[in-house]
């Protein structure tokens, strides 16, 4: 949360003429309510699994895809996302992020600092297993240049 995936992968997508597919906001369509809404009528389990079968569901081809900061560590997603192309993790300190979003209030796991902390540091070795890992503690422009980079090479 907060390190720029939807942002910059849009402006990613666009540089290269490619598809951008935001998860969440994928899910958020489809369900007809906020992950917020689906975290309280149904759990977390519930959206896990949404997000699961959107990754599954995912066509093939040349594409952008921004996950929420939960997807990759559910079950074998990681994997599943390995599978489908390259995985990059944008890094940024916690405190950073937190920064970023805290105005955010529709968020369902954000309450304070330390319990985003908390939420950082249980993913974090799961982040860690992606392909790349780029600095995110840098303006949008700075990080699309470095995917941009990443993209060409």
């Amino acid at each position: 949360m907060g390190c720029g995936k939807s942002t910059v992968g849009r402006l990613l997508g666009q540089q290269f003429a490619l598809p951008f597919l935001d998860i969440d906001a994928a899910i958020e369509q489809s369900e007809g309510r906020s992950i917020s809404q689906i975290f309280k009528d149904n759990g977390a389990l519930h959206f896990r699994r949404l997000e699961q079968q959107m990754l599954d569901e995912l066509p093939g081809g040349l594409q952008i895809v921004a996950c929420g900061g939960g997807l990759p560590c559910f079950e074998d997603n990681l994997l599943r996302l390995k599978q489908k192309g390259l995985v990059v993790y944008l890094e940024a300190p916690p405190a950073v992020l937190y920064a970023r979003i805290q105005k955010e209030l529709h968020r369902p796991l954000l309450h304070d600092l330390q319990a985003f902390e908390q939420l950082f540091l249980a993913r974090e070795a799961c982040y860690r297993g992606a392909d790349v890992i780029l600095d995110a503690n840098v303006q949008p422009a700075e990080l699309l240049l470095q995917l941009q980079q990443l993209l060409v090479c």
